[in-house]
């Protein structure tokens, strides 16, 4: 930013909310991959676009090599 007067970027939500959404979404997608496999096409694919819509509405983004 113009200036260089900006503060560096602060998460809205702690790295433990973070990681326990991710934790949530990460089983969850699982979870609709049984589904499919159980041929719920249906709900497989609701429980896959939820959770996706859900982390990427907490911002929750794997990234190893982030320095927080």
């Amino acid at each position: 930013m113009p200036g260089g007067g900006a503060d560096p970027y602060r998460p809205v939500f702690d790295p433990t909310v973070r990681t326990i959404i991710y934790v949530v979404c990460l089983i969850a997608q699982i979870v609709s991959v049984v589904c499919l496999a159980y041929h719920y096409e249906t709900l497989g694919a609701t429980i896959a676009t939820c959770a996706g819509l859900l982390a990427a509405g907490f911002g929750v983004a794997y990234n190893p090599s982030r320095k927080v």
